[in-house]
């Protein structure tokens, strides 16, 4: 009788350090589930996709390497890894199509760290982020699941110092729309009637 006392004592001791661990691991996942978002992507540093774009209100412009005007905006939200906030627009509309922060660093690891700290903070509000396979640079995005058409692209850039850390809200539609919109101004300026 001892022996039964004591093999049910055993079993019962064992069953109860599974369910502790199983209620442990289940604590876990939730708290880890509880860590990844699904907000909808609507932009950043207190600007939002889509919304018109005051031009006057720039403190600058530059051009990116294909010729697309970057106008320089003061945030009114700001993250300290970026120097330089910037957004591209569709040409007639004004509409904010992607909004861009750029920040320089000596090298590649400081970059990267900084990288791992905005991804955890994305992640968080988000979803989590993938990597492209085939990238010279560190580069990893997310895309929102309420809208396919938005993403938002984080990256070290660069070989030699100084190397920039993006990170870029877009919407490809906007993007999509910003073309139509310099091609139907381009051919405003074209004469018609020899085609």
């Amino acid at each position: 009788m001892k022996k039964i006392f004591t093999t049910s004592a055993i079993v019962l001791f064992l069953l109860s350090s599974v369910n502790a661990k199983e209620t442990d691991n289940n604590k876990s996942n939730i708290s880890a589930q509880e860590q990844i978002g699904n907000a909808k992507i609507i932009g950043g540093f207190g600007l939002n996709i889509g919304d018109t774009f005051n031009i006057k209100s720039a403190t600058g412009s530059s051009k990116t390497t294909s010729g697309e005007t970057l106008y320089t905006f003061k945030p009114t939200k700001k993250i300290k890894y970026f120097k330089h906030y910037h957004v591209l627009i569709t040409p007639k509309s004004h509409k904010i199509r992607q909004i861009w922060g750029i920040g320089s660093y000596k090298n590649k690891a400081s970059c990267e760290r900084d990288l791992d700290v905005i991804e955890v903070m994305l992640e968080k509000k988000y979803g989590r982020f993938n990597k492209p396979s085939l990238s010279m640079d560190v580069i990893k995005y997310v895309s929102d699941s309420n809208n396919k058409d938005r993403d938002i692209v984080i990256k070290c850039s660069g070989f030699m110092n100084p190397i920039d850390f993006y990170i870029m809200y877009k919407d490809s539609s906007l993007d999509t729309l910003s073309k139509k919109e310099e091609a139907e101004m381009e051919a405003e300026k074209m004469d018609s009637s020899a085609l």
